[in-house]
């Protein structure tokens, strides 16, 4: 089952100064973690085969993890935007209604004043959807790109939340791959929704 909202990516090649933006932004570093495998499971969702990467999670309006590839990122048109001091995250989608749909059926959410909120487990687990019809929104942009890059949500059981989103019409499922922090596994799972936002799943254990 999926519990909530854990964080929006930021991918970058500025690792540095990312970080130091959303500071000055208001958000609270909690962690950072340099050099770090990058799975090659995440491959088929990159344009690029990075091995390491660096890691910074943050809290603020939203949990926000920056990202940084040993590949670099690229530059081009983003599905995903974020105003850090709303904390409303913006879906570009070429189609909103099916878009929606999948989202309402996939995750703990209602539509609140013509945005989705999403209600975790707890409140920090929660987070602002807003869904844009854009008909140049791209389908499948690459993990690595440069901006918002992903959406991540805790699950309690991956494997059986992955089969269900796939029913529900998610495709390009990797398979479960475990990064290692300080003492803690995180397992993860990515996949895509039906309009091509990369979706990301995450189980954290102790060691």
């Amino acid at each position: 089952m999926i519990l909530g909202f854990a964080h929006l990516t930021f991918g970058t090649r500025q690792f540095d100064r990312a970080t130091e933006l959303f500071q000055k932004s208001g958000f609270v570093l909690k962690d950072a973690y340099r050099s770090v495998p990058s799975a090659p499971a995440k491959w088929p969702l990159m344009a690029h085969h990075a091995k390491k990467h660096d890691l910074a999670l943050l809290m603020g309006s939203v949990g926000v993890e920056i990202v940084s590839h040993d590949t670099g990122s690229i530059d081009g048109p983003a599905m995903l935007d974020f105003d850090p001091h709303s904390g409303v995250i913006t879906l570009n989608s070429r189609d909103i209604v099916r878009e929606g749909e999948f989202i309402a059926q996939s995750l703990p959410c209602m539509e609140v004043d013509g945005r989705i909120e999403i209600r975790g487990a707890f409140p920090k687990w929660s987070a602002q959807l807003r869904l844009v019809e854009n008909k140049s929104a791209p389908q499948c942009q690459p993990l690595d790109i440069e901006g918002y890059s992903c959406l991540a949500f805790y699950s309690n059981n991956i494997r059986e939340d992955v089969q269900r989103l796939v029913g529900l019409g998610a495709g390009s499922a990797t398979e479960e791959f475990a990064v290692d922090l300080s003492g803690r596994r995180v397992n993860v799972a990515m996949l895509r929704s039906p309009g091509g936002a990369i979706l990301e799943l995450l189980r954290v254990n102790r060691l």
